[in-house]
């Protein structure tokens, strides 16, 4: 939720390759950046991975050329989940200390899908976590 308890409703995933990007701490290489960027109504959430690290962060001050933008959407896990809701968000860090990983929950409570994001050899992974039981 934002200020004022405004739902976070997902209405469009990007993916985002680029030959270099500004993000609100940085410039960032080409080989060392790949992102999702998941758009909320005029709210949109910037998920970036570095090659070197392999560690994810969010960011929501960045910006990717449109020839650098590919519409995901329509694709696994996405279009299962547009037009719900953000219930949770989780900072997974691995074994050796490196923030390499994002939990999304989306939907309501009882209802809800997990999507996993994590950053392997510079790229940025997608999981769908199903319940066990």
């Amino acid at each position: 939720m934002l200020e004022g308890d405004v739902p976070l409703i997902l209405q469009s995933v990007e993916r985002c390759k680029a030959k270099s990007s500004y993000t609100s701490n940085d410039l960032l290489g080409g080989e060392n950046l790949e992102a999702l960027v998941l758009f909320f109504g005029d709210y949109q959430v910037g998920i970036v991975c570095e090659g070197e690290t392999d560690e994810v962060y969010i960011s929501n001050g960045f910006q990717f050329a449109p020839h650098f933008r590919i519409d995901i959407s329509q694709q696994k896990p996405w279009k299962a989940i547009l037009g719900m809701q953000l219930f949770s968000v989780w900072q997974l860090t691995n074994n050796r200390g490196y923030d390499d990983g994002l939990q999304f929950e989306f939907g309501i409570a009882g209802q809800q899908t997990r999507i996993l994001v994590d950053g392997a050899a510079a790229e940025i992974r997608l999981w769908e976590i199903k319940p066990y039981l």
